[in-house]
């Protein structure tokens, strides 16, 4: 059930964008661990070398913020959101998919009439003068 949950918000290795833009504080992390295990060739590198990813992380965050890019991306993630609660609303209710726009759009044939004609009206009763 957790792995669902994840893989649908993109925070598995099957949807990469989560993990690219986490790229740097990913190996800030595993570079950390593995100092302060004295783990492998990370043990003789300097602090410096070690924390340099969190200080990348850092700046990147603060260029994706300044550029607008973050709040772009929110913008997309909501506006997808409520087109996908729109959708299952629709469907829900029953109305099932329609086009956004009938502008410009042949008019769809109906099921009963293959040639798209319409109807034909009934008759018009016969009306009377009412002062006479």
């Amino acid at each position: 059930m957790l792995s669902l949950g994840l893989a649908r918000r993109g925070a598995l290795p099957g949807s990469p964008s989560k993990v690219v833009r986490m790229l740097f504080l990913i190996v800030g992390v595993l570079l950390l661990a593995m100092k302060l295990a004295e783990f492998g060739p990370v043990a003789a590198l300097g602090w410096a070398w070690v924390l340099l990813p969190f200080g990348l992380t850092a700046v990147w965050w603060t260029i994706a913020d300044k550029t607008g890019l973050t709040r772009r991306r929110a913008e997309r993630r909501m506006d997808e959101r409520k087109a996908e609660r729109r959708q299952r609303s629709l469907e829900r209710l029953g109305l099932g998919t329609r086009p956004s726009s009938r502008i410009g759009k042949p008019a769809a044939p109906s099921a009963g009439r293959p040639d798209n004609k319409p109807a034909a009206r009934p008759p018009e009763p016969e009306r009377r003068d009412p002062r006479a």
